[in-house]
């Protein structure tokens, strides 16, 4: 202890003799902590903290394919459903999902938002329930373009709908495509995608309005969905 005590005495007396060095020093060091603080934090978010709303993390798992072990590639709508047949036993919930932007009729004036469209077991896969209505039914996703239903989320209810106690029932244009709003969702979740946040789902049948004269559904090398799903209980990542 006498020795450390001595060596930061001696480090105080050349810092004092030297003021621009000190400062010097004094900031690099600053930049530095901040630097690695802000990785770190961005690290974590990103890697390790489960994302809001989303409940029992531990049963829920994103499935991707690679090739060779390699990379991290979607897949198609009739590889999704073989995927969900053949995993009944692994999963209580496997469900595919599309990120989107739509065009959104308000006041006689267009503006954009970000939308996810989703199968309809989506929410269960992660566990979110409903604040207001529900989400969607099984029979609003088998038929494309026949079932024009959204879910909205708490923020776009409260700030663009005027947080409106009707609020189910109402018709939401997208892509001048009027749907009706038949659930909300609750604040904290805001999609299960680190730094992508999401308005409004639709369905995944609907997929035509998000992406106008889309006819891959019956498509198998067409990849463009996503997977999530939910364990079953006791089920591990490898058995899966």
């Amino acid at each position: 202890m006498s020795s450390l005590v001595s060596d930061v005495r001696h480090a105080f007396r050349v810092l004092g003799s030297r003021p621009l060095f000190a400062l010097i020093t004094i900031v690099s060091i600053a930049i530095g902590i901040g630097a690695n603080t802000t990785i770190f934090s961005v690290a974590y978010a990103v890697l390790f903290r489960p994302p809001a709303g989303v409940q029992g993390i531990e049963r829920t798992v994103e499935v991707t394919r690679t090739v060779g072990g390699r990379g991290r590639d979607t897949f198609s709508y009739p590889e999704f459903l073989d995927l969900r047949a053949m995993a009944a036993d692994a999963f209580e919930h496997l469900a595919g999902w599309r990120g989107a932007t739509f065009s959104y009729a308000r006041a006689g004036e267009g503006e954009r938002l970000s939308g996810t469209v989703v199968s309809h077991n989506y929410f269960a896969a992660l566990g979110v329930e409903p604040l207001l209505g529900r989400f969607f039914l099984a029979e609003e996703d088998r038929t494309p373009l026949t079932h024009p239903v959204a879910v909205v989320s708490e923020v776009f209810w409260r700030d663009r709908l005027g947080g409106a106690a009707d609020v189910l029932g109402q018709t939401l244009v997208l892509n001048r495509r009027p749907f009706t709003i038949v659930g909300v969702v609750p604040a904290q979740f805001r999609g299960h995608v680190f730094g992508f946040t999401t308005d409004v789902w639709i369905p995944m049948m609907m997929m035509g309005v998000a992406r106008p004269g889309f006819d891959q559904f019956d498509v198998r090398w067409s990849s463009w969905l996503t997977l999530v799903g939910r364990l079953r209980p006791g089920v591990t990542v490898a058995q899966a």
